[in-house]
């Protein structure tokens, strides 16, 4: 249940020490979408704000600006 939970659109990404683990597994599409294989979503910057210490979430894939 935690790893769905896990899994939905505005999920909080975080830093953390590397583990090889499947949440750490994400690629550069070729759209220059920052993608998580094992969510099927997009790294998101939150409320597509610009300031420092914006958060980033994952969501459903949108193409918009926010998730380049």
């Amino acid at each position: 249940m935690r790893t769905t939970r896990r899994r939905l659109d505005g999920t909080d990404l975080e830093l953390a020490h590397c583990n090889d683990g499947p949440a750490q597994q994400c690629t550069l599409d070729k759209r220059h979408h920052l993608a998580s294989s094992l969510a099927d979503k997009r790294a998101n910057v939150r409320d597509e704000d610009t300031s420092n210490g914006t958060r980033l979430q994952l969501w459903s894939c949108t193409g918009t600006d926010n998730q380049k």
